[in-house]
């Protein structure tokens, strides 16, 4: 697979865990939501695997960037 300089720059960007440290108060619709009443259930979510979430307004271009990324490296 061909490198490009970038990929240093960004290979240690990953989430690896996903918790909630702060209470929510149980009037907040937050609380009701299940993925976060499994995050509390469960502590977390630790990752096995590098994972990045690519998050961002609608209409921003995200998939436009994802999708030029794809390209650049086939």
């Amino acid at each position: 697979m061909k490198t490009f300089p970038s990929d240093e720059l960004f290979s240690n960007l990953f989430v690896t865990e996903v918790r909630i440290d702060k209470k929510i108060p149980s009037q907040n619709y937050l609380s009701e939501l299940p993925v976060i009443k499994y995050l509390r259930k469960m502590e977390g979510i630790k990752f096995n695997s590098s994972v990045t979430f690519f998050v961002g307004e609608n209409g921003t271009g995200k998939s436009t960037l994802i999708e030029g990324n794809v390209q650049r490296r086939r």
